[in-house]
């Protein structure tokens, strides 16, 4: 990572989804292991990438590339809560 040169949008973009599967992981551990504590780390992982997304990711994208970003976080979102969900109800289960 170079401090002093620009970064480029894919650079950011992989920044994105790379902190997105680790807030989800994190969220899952917390979840599995019944640590709130880990599971609220997570979440605010996951709502700082949200944020991150909104504002620095999708400032540039014009257009249908904005478009297919918005849905494919949306998706993202929903499928992390699917899976939180199922987890909710296994867990419960027991």
């Amino acid at each position: 990572i170079y401090l002093d040169k620009a970064t480029s949008d894919a650079e950011l973009y992989s920044y994105s989804v790379i902190w997105l599967l680790l807030g989800a992981l994190v969220v899952i551990a917390g979840h599995l292991k019944q640590l709130r504590l880990l599971q609220n780390v997570g979440l605010g992982v996951l709502g700082a990438v949200i944020v991150k997304v909104f504002l620095i990711d999708m400032a540039n994208l014009t257009g249908l590339l904005k478009a297919l970003s918005f849905i494919g976080l949306g998706l993202s979102l929903v499928g992390l809560s699917w899976l939180f969900q199922k987890l909710r109800k296994r867990n419960y289960s027991n």
